[in-house]
C-alpha cells in the first residue's frame, strides 16, 4: 500500500522519505535546523548504534546507518558484521530500501541541480554496496559505469577517483560488479586495457576467489597464501629467525613461522612501489599490498630497547593504561585496573583481573618528537618509512598510532579508511576482510581469528620489522603479536582524497565542485576501437548509451498511464515501474494547470491525464488503475493517516488536519476493540463534514492531489476512472488488488514489457498492521454510510457490501 503525497513536506530542507523509517533522509538544505535536530537525535538514541554514522550517501539522499551496532550477545561475544546485521533497526535491507525510495522520491520534485541524478551516483553506490539502487541507476537513468567526473578545482584528486566498477570491486562487491557490466567479464574498465576478469584474478583481489566463481563466474587460483621474499628477521631459506637484536624480549609461548601471504609482498630493496604502480596496481584494484625491507636499518634501531630507553615519555619503565584491545571502551572491554610499564608488557604481564589475557597499549601521535627525533619528529619525511604517504598523498594530517604488546596480544577484528602500518620489533601476523565483510567486535584478537580464519573472505599474512602493510579502505583487520611487539600506522582520511559518495563533516565543510555535463556520455581513455588486441564489444556495453531524460510537456505518445488511486497497492507498483522501466516507458511529471492547480502523476485520474495530453495520447496507450474493496480502502486509510500522525504530529495539527484524524484516541497499545471503534468515530465526523455533494467530498477518501479543481472527484474510487463528463469509466484495464498478485501481474507484464522481470508484486510503504476489514463491518452507521458514499464501486467493480 502506498504512502500518500501528503507525507512528503517539500517546503522542509531535510524531507523524511519513508513514513516507517525516520533515518532515512532527502536533503535538500545542509543549513536547514531539521538536519542538525536529525543528527542530534541520532547521537542521543543509542539503539541506533554506537559512533558516528555512515559518511557516505546518494547525493541528497542520506541514510542514518550507524558504524557501530553491538551485536547480540555483545561486543565481547560475537561481531558487528556490517552489512549483514540481522536485527532491526540497524540492518543493511532498510539501508538500501531507504535509497531506492529516495531515487524515486527525487524524480517527483521539481527540477532542481540538487535533486537531479547524476553519473557520480553510480560510482557512489558501488562504494556502499547498494545492488538495488546500482540496478535503478543503471537499467533506469542508464548510468555510464565507467564514467569519471571532471574538476574545475584540485585537479590531483582526480588520481584516486575510481570508475563505478573498480568501486564495486574495491568493496568486494561481486553482484554489483554483475549488475553494473551486465556479467561481461572480458568489459575493458581501466585505461591500461585491462578488463574485470584481469582486477579478479589479482592477488588479494577484494573479490576473493569463491565469489568470484560463484557470482561472476570467474575462476581464480584460491592461493593460501604465497611464499614471501627473505626479510628482516628471516634466513636465506626464508624461514623466521630469532629477533634478539631489537633488545626486546623475543620470546613467544607459541611459536609461529608462517610466511606466507594471501597477497603481494614486494621487495623494495630492488623494486621501488611507484605512484604510479601504487594506483595502477593496489589503490584503484583496491588490493593490499606488504613492501618488505622497505625501512632503513637505522630507523629500525630508533626502536630497539636500547635506543628507548634513551627516551623519556617512551622509556621502557614508563607507564601506561593497558587492555585486552587497543580502546578497551569502544567494544565494551574494560581496561587493566592498573597501569603497566613498556617492560612488563614485555615480560607478559598479566592483569590481575585477567589474568588469562595479553595486555597491549596505543596512543596517538603525542610522543612522535621523541620516537621520529632522528627525522625532527616527522615520519613522512624523504628517509622515513612513511615515505610513501608524502610520495602518495601529500596531506597535511594523517591519524597517526604508535601501539606496543606483549606476546600473544594484538588488535582485535576493526576496520577504518585507508592506512599505512610498519612493524619495527616482533612479528605480526594479520587476517584481513575485504570491505564487504568488515566488521568490529571486542572478542580477543585470538578469538576474532578463529570465528574468521577459514571464511571464504578472509585473508592472512605475516608482517616482518621493516615492512611497510597498505591496508585500503574499509578492509576488516586483526593482529596477533608474536613476541613482543611495537609499531606505528598512520590512517589516510577520506576527506583528502576523492572517495565516492563521501559526505562526513569535513566533507561538507569542504566541497568540490564536481563538473559534468548532464547531457553528455563522457567516455574514459579506453583502448581505441581499432586495437586488434581488443574486442570492440568491450566499448560497446548497453549501460554506456546515453538515455536523455523526457520532459514529458510535449510528448506525442506515452506508452502506458497509471492511474493510482490511493491506498489500493500503488507504491508498489511504482516502485517497479520506476526498478524496470526506462524513463521513455514510465512517464512521470508535475504540471500547473491553467488555474494554477499543481498536478503529478503520482496521484492523477484519468480526467486530469486527458487534459494534460489530449484523447489521441490517451487513447494510443494503454491505460490501467487498481482498485480494491471499499471497506478495506477505507480502513487502511484511517491506519495510514493515524500513523503518519504517530511520526510527524505536524501534519495533524490545527487546519492541516483536514482528514479529521483523531490523534488522541487511539496508540499503538490500543486494544483491537478501541481501534475498530476510532474508526467508526472517524467515518461519522468525515460524514458530517464531507458529506456527499459537498465541495470537499473528495476528502472522505483522499487528499486532492490537484484533481479537486475537477468536478468530476469525489471519494469515490470510480471518479478516479471517469473522463471529464463523469458518465464514462475510460481506464481500459482495471485490476483488483486482491487478486495482482496472481494473474494480474502476468496480464501487467504482457501489456508492459519492461515488467517482465518483475514476478512478483512486493508490497511498499505499508500501512501498520491492523485487524481485518471484515471486523469493521458490524456497525450499521458506518455500514449505511459505506453503502451510500461508495455504491458507484461496490457496483462497477463487483464486490460485495459485509
Amino acid at each position: 500500500e502506498e504512502e500518500e503525497e501528503e507525507a512528503y513536506d517539500t517546503e522542509r530542507g531535510v524531507i523524511d522519505v519513508m513514513s516507517n523509517d525516520p533515518r532515512c533522509k532527502l536533503i535538500l538544505s545542509a543549513s536547514d535546523p531539521a538536519l542538525a535536530k536529525a543528527e542530534r537525535d541520532y547521537a542521543r538514541n543509542k539503539e541506533k548504534g554506537t559512533g558516528p554514522d555512515e559518511s557516505f550517501s546518494l547525493s541528497p539522499c542520506h541514510y542514518y546507518y550507524p558504524n557501530r551496532v553491538v551485536p547480540e550477545g555483545g561486543y565481547l561475544k560475537n561481531i558487528d558484521w556490517y552489512l549483514f546485521r540481522p536485527v532491526e533497526p540497524n540492518t543493511s535491507l532498510q539501508r538500501e530500501e531507504c535509497f531506492v525510495e529516495c531515487l524515486a522520491l527525487m524524480e517527483t520534485l521539481d527540477d532542481s541541480p540538487i535533486t537531479e541524478v547524476t553519473h557520480d551516483m553510480l560510482a557512489a553506490a558501488a562504494t556502499m554496496g547498494l545492488q538495488n539502487a546500482t540496478r535503478v541507476l543503471v537499467n533506469k537513468y542508464k548510468l555510464d559505469p565507467l564514467y569519471l567526473p571532471n574538476f574545475e578545482v584540485e585537479e590531483e584528486l582526480r588520481k584516486f577517483q575510481p570508475n563505478a566498477i573498480q568501486a564495486a570491486i574495491m568493496g568486494g562487491y561481486a553482484e554489483v560488479v554483475k549488475i553494473l557490466t551486465s556479467s561481461n567479464m572480458e568489459l575493458v574498465i581501466d585505461s591500461h586495457g585491462r578488463t574485470v576478469k584481469d582486477y579478479v584474478q589479482m592477488p588479494g583481489s577484494p573479490i576473493r576467489p569463491y565469489y568470484a566463481q560463484k557470482v561472476l563466474g570467474i575462476t581464480v587460483d584460491d592461493n593460501k597464501g604465497q611464499s614471501s621474499p627473505v626479510g628482516e628477521g628471516m634466513d636465506e631459506s626464508g624461514s623466521i629467525t630469532d629477533n634478539s637484536d631489537s633488545g626486546w624480549n623475543s620470546a613467544e609461548s607459541v611459536p609461529y613461522s608462517d610466511t606466507t601471504c594471501g597477497f603481494d609482498v614486494i621487495d623494495t630493496t630492488d623494486n621501488d612501489v611507484s605512484l604510479d604502480d601504487f594506483l595502477k596496481n593496489y589503490y584503484l584494484p583496491g588490493r593490499p599490498l606488504v613492501m618488505r625491507n622497505h625501512v632503513s636499518e637505522a630507523e629500525i634501531n630508533s626502536f630497539s630497547k636500547r635506543s628507548w630507553s634513551k627516551l623519556d615519555h617512551f622509556h621502557p619503565t614508563s607507564e601506561f593504561n593497558v587492555g585486552v584491545t587497543a580502546y578497551p571502551n569502544l567494544t565494551q572491554q574494560k581496561k587493566c585496573s592498573r597501569k603497566m610499564t613498556i617492560e612488563q608488557l614485555e615480560k607478559d604481564e598479566r592483569c590481575a583481573e585477567m589474568k588469562d589475557l595479553h595486555m597491549m597499549h596505543a596512543e596517538h601521535d603525542q610522543g612522535f618528537d621523541e620516537v621520529y627525533a632522528m627525522y625532527d619528529g616527522d615520519p613522512t619525511s624523504s628517509r622515513s618509512g612513511f615515505r610513501k604517504l608524502k610520495e602518495y598523498f601529500d596531506f597535511a594530517n594523517y591519524g597517526w598510532q604508535i601501539f606496543f604488546g606483549s606476546d600473544g596480544s594484538g588488535a582485535t577484528l576493526h576496520w577504518h579508511a585507508a592506512a599505512f602500518n610498519i612493524l619495527y620489533v616482533g612479528k605480526k601476523e594479520w587476517r584481513i576482510t575485504p570491505p564487504q565483510y568488515r566488521g568490529f567486535t571486542g572478542m580477543t584478537a585470538q578469538q576474532a581469528k578463529a570465528n574468521i580464519e577459514n571464511k571464504p573472505y578472509t585473508l592472512k599474512c605475516t608482517q616482518l620489522p621493516g615492512d611497510l602493510i597498505y591496508i585500503p579502505d574499509h578492509w576488516g583487520h586483526m593482529t596477533i603479536n608474536h613476541g613482543f611487539g611495537i609499531g606505528v600506522a598512520a590512517i589516510v582520511p577520506a576527506k583528502d582524497r576523492f572517495v565516492p559518495g563521501y559526505t562526513g563533516k569535513e566533507a561538507k565543510r569542504k566541497k568540490r565542485k564536481v563538473v559534468e555535463d548532464a547531457n553528455t556520455n563522457y567516455k574514459p581513455q579506453l583502448p581505441r576501437a581499432d586495437d586488434p588486441t581488443h574486442d570492440k564489444s568491450d566499448l560497446e556495453h548497453p549501460a554506456l548509451r546515453h538515455h536523455p531524460t523526457s520532459k514529458g510537456s510535449e510528448r506525442n505518445t506515452i506508452p502506458f498511464f497509471f492511474v493510482h488511486i490511493n491506498k489500493t497497492g500503488g507504491t508498489s507498483l511504482i516502485s517497479m515501474l520506476g526498478e524496470h522501466c526506462t524513463r521513455d516507458e514510465y512517464v512521470r511529471e508535475r504540471w500547473e494547470t491553467d488555474s494554477g492547480y499543481n498536478h503529478r502523476s503520482f496521484h492523477s485520474t484519468a480526467h486530469s491525464y486527458l487534459e494534460r495530453h489530449g484523447q489521441q495520447v490517451w487513447d494510443q496507450a494503454y491505460t490501467f488503475a487498481v482498485v480494491r474493496h471499499p471497506l478495506a480502502r477505507q480502513v487502511s486509510n484511517f491506519f495510514f493517516l493515524v500513523s503518519t500522525c504517530e511520526n510527524n504530529k505536524n501534519k495533524c495539527e490545527g487546519d492541516r488536519n483536514d482528514r479529521l484524524i483523531p490523534t488522541n484516541k487511539i496508540s499503538a497499545s490500543s486494544t483491537e476493540e478501541e481501534k475498530i471503534g476510532a474508526f467508526h468515530d472517524w467515518m461519522w465526523n468525515l460524514y458530517q463534514a464531507y458529506p456527499p455533494g459537498s465541495p470537499e467530498h473528495y476528502l472522505f477518501g483522499s487528499k486532492g492531489h490537484g484533481n479537486e479543481e475537477y468536478s468530476t472527484m469525489n471519494a469515490t474510487q470510480t471518479s478516479w476512472l471517469v473522463d471529464e463528463t463523469g458518465q464514462d469509466i475510460v481506464v481500459k484495464t482495471i485490476l483488483k488488488l486482491e487478486q495482482l498478485s496472481n494473474n494480474g501481474m502476468k496480464e501487467l507484464s504482457q501489456a508492459i514489457p519492461c515488467l517482465a522481470k518483475a514476478h512478483t508484486m512486493i508490497a511498499k510503504n505499508q500501512t501498520p498492521k491492523y485487524p481485518h476489514y471484515s471486523k469493521f463491518a458490524n456497525n450499521d452507521r458506518t455500514n449505511k454510510i459505506m453503502q451510500e458514499v461508495f455504491t458507484l464501486d461496490y457496483y462497477n467493480f463487483g464486490y460485495d457490501l459485509i
